[in-house]
């Protein structure tokens, strides 16, 4: 059985958690960030079963995976896939033995939010645990260029929800393809004969809906979306009907109804842009809420569009809205013959800018 090292968190540091290939390793790591004196919580482990465990009993804030684990090929890929499943909220830096092109490139598409080469110092993966727990990205800029090279060479036809729901619109796709390229917005507003000031709003509008502040998070979103599929389980997609049309506004109530996440962010944006409906900002609220509770994968979007939305809104109207969130929940459970929830929602969050 892997190690496991909790001596017990303290309040305001960061929480860690290391998955090595090697008992020894995980623990020689684990050793040199304690000595820091900068962390709550330091876990280590080297199975995958004892990581999965720990993060579930332990919720760190950061866990460091080798990409070399369990003498499986891909195995630490694997690993960090089946944590950003089971919590989202997990910050998680890839340990590579090797820094190429391959490896930093997977390494974003599981979900990564940094990639740190083992020859580095101590020193440096210190201030690598700090970046990414700030929300940053750790990478050198020699390792992005390897993730604009693969976007380059193997653009995603478009930016979808788990359950293939697209996210963005055409033209929104087209200025994301721009960034891709390393295009500034005077030079992504020529190619597309816009002007700047119109780019310029399309990038608020992206980052809004992605649930990112920078072009380096969207960059590395769009690379988390090379291997995406729907799997069985997932809701379904829409009809093959214009996006924005009556048919699709039907389809988005509908499943919106059912619980599919998708569907309720997708509904939200209509109201609050007034998409074929009047503009709503209570029911956009509403839909962003019941969509931030009902689909981790949209959580953080649905969290930004709602506090943009909520400046725009008096307290009583927001209050409005979460009742009403409230009262779709417990209709919704009832439909399911499932016990009422008593998991508050979430707060308000702070408004986020886009840079």
């Amino acid at each position: 059985m892997g190690e496991l090292d909790s001596p017990g968190g303290r309040a305001g540091l960061i929480r860690v958690m290391i998955a090595d290939h090697t008992a020894m390793g995980a623990q020689l790591l684990a050793d040199a960030l304690k000595r820091s004196h900068r962390f709550g919580t330091v876990l280590a482990a080297s199975r995958a079963r004892d990581v999965l465990t720990a993060v579930a009993d332990q919720a760190p804030d950061v866990a460091l995976i080798s990409a070399e684990f369990e003498d499986e090929p891909g195995r630490g890929f694997k690993l960090a896939q089946e944590l950003c499943a089971a919590r989202p909220e997990l910050k998680l830096v890839m340990l590579l033995d090797v820094p190429d092109r391959d490896s930093v490139v997977q390494a974003f598409r599981v979900g990564s939010r940094g990639v740190f080469g083992r020859a580095k110092s101590v020193k440096d993966l210190l201030k690598c645990i700090d970046c990414v727990q700030a929300g940053q990205v750790w990478a050198s800029a020699e390792e992005l260029g390897f993730v604009l090279a693969a976007l380059r060479d193997h653009p995603p036809l478009r930016v979808v929800s788990r359950g293939g729901v697209p996210l963005l619109t055409p033209r929104e796709m087209a200025v994301v393809k721009c960034v891709a390229e390393g295009l500034t917005n005077r030079e992504a507003a020529a190619q597309l004969k816009l002007s700047e000031h119109t780019v310029k709003n399309y990038m608020f509008r992206i980052f809004d809906k992605l649930g990112v502040s920078t072009r380096v998070e969207l960059i590395l979103h769009v690379a988390s979306q090379f291997q995406r599929s729907p799997d069985s389980a997932s809701p379904p997609s829409p009809p093959e009907v214009p996006p924005g049309s009556t048919e699709d506004l039907v389809w988005c109530r509908r499943q919106a109804e059912r619980g599919v996440g998708a569907a309720q962010f997708r509904l939200a944006q209509r109201y609050r842009d007034g998409s074929e409906v009047p503009v709503d900002h209570v029911s956009a609220y509403l839909w962003f809420l019941v969509a931030e509770h009902s689909d981790p994968e949209l959580s953080a979007a649905s969290r930004s569009a709602r506090a943009r939305l909520a400046a725009q809104m008096t307290p009583d109207q927001v209050a409005e809205a979460r009742r009403r969130a409230s009262a779709w929940e417990r209709r919704h459970q009832e439909r399911l013959g499932v016990p009422p929830s008593r998991a508050p929602w979430p707060e308000e969050p702070a408004a986020l800018t886009a840079g």
